[in-house]
């Protein structure tokens, strides 16, 4: 509990020195800047072992993302840097609730579940931003979630095998044949995979193990909306279990 308190503050301090700097007109953006980065990397030291931190630790760390950092204001893009920091960070987060709070039975662990979807909608917003179409993909990997993304004409979705990393699946994209012909139209391609132990209250969380739980998210830019006639098959390295009840299993293990 010392250690956690002695974050806290060291926090409070970093804080309060950024919003000095902001309120002093003589400092550069540059400057800014970097004490910002610094803020994320202070953070991501912060939240990196579950064992040394506590629900109003994490709460600090989530104030200082949200509200001086501005990670839930739909202007702000990351850098990239930042975005290793942020993924990082809601991993270790996810890591302090599946190890101390695994049945769900805090605030900071509620909310989080919310705050998962918003930190990860930056972190994709962020990953997208500027992206030239069939540019190499982002690829994010963190202890607990492994995520892809990737702006395409829709004409090279067809068929299209993608992993967010060794242990998570292969998912290929199928779209509708009429809808490949219109090479002008881009799409996002979101991939997220989740670490099994997350769900797992009887161990501790291992970064150990395979990323199966997963999120696919396939939009048109401009619309936000999935075009029509796509679909997914996953291939869990041939282990049928891991295919969602909601899913065909199809004769060659995949679904």
């Amino acid at each position: 509990q010392t250690i956690a308190t002695m974050k806290e503050s060291l926090l409070e301090q970093l804080v309060n020195s950024y919003n000095d700097m902001k309120q002093n007109n003589t400092y550069s953006q540059d400057a800014l800047n970097t004490v910002k980065d610094m803020i994320y990397q202070v953070l991501q030291e912060t939240v990196e072992n579950q064992h040394f931190n506590s629900n109003t630790t994490l709460t600090l760390v989530q104030n200082i993302l949200e509200n001086i950092l501005g990670i839930t204001d739909p202007d702000t893009i990351l850098t990239s840097d930042q975005i290793q920091s942020l993924s990082n960070i809601l991993s270790d987060m996810l890591s302090f609730s599946a190890t101390y709070d695994c049945n769900k039975t805090t605030q900071f662990t509620d909310e989080l579940i919310t705050k998962t979807q918003q930190y990860l909608e930056k972190i994709a917003q962020s990953s997208l931003s500027n992206k030239i179409t069939n540019e190499n993909a982002t690829i994010i990997d963190t202890n607990n979630i492994d995520m892809y993304f990737q702006t395409l004409s829709i004409c090279s979705v067809n068929n299209l095998a993608v992993s967010a990393g060794s242990s998570s699946p292969q998912v290929t994209v199928n779209i509708n044949t009429g809808l490949a012909t219109n090479c002008s139209t881009q799409v996002n391609l979101e991939l997220y995979a989740f670490n099994d132990d997350l769900l797992n209250c009887s161990k501790e969380v291992s970064s150990d193990v395979n990323k199966t739980i997963i999120g696919i998210n396939i939009t048109n830019p401009e619309t936000g909306k999935t075009p029509p006639g796509v679909t997914v098959i996953i291939d869990f390295h041939g282990d049928e279990s891991k295919c969602p009840s909601s899913c065909q299993l199809l004769s060659d293990k995949t679904c």
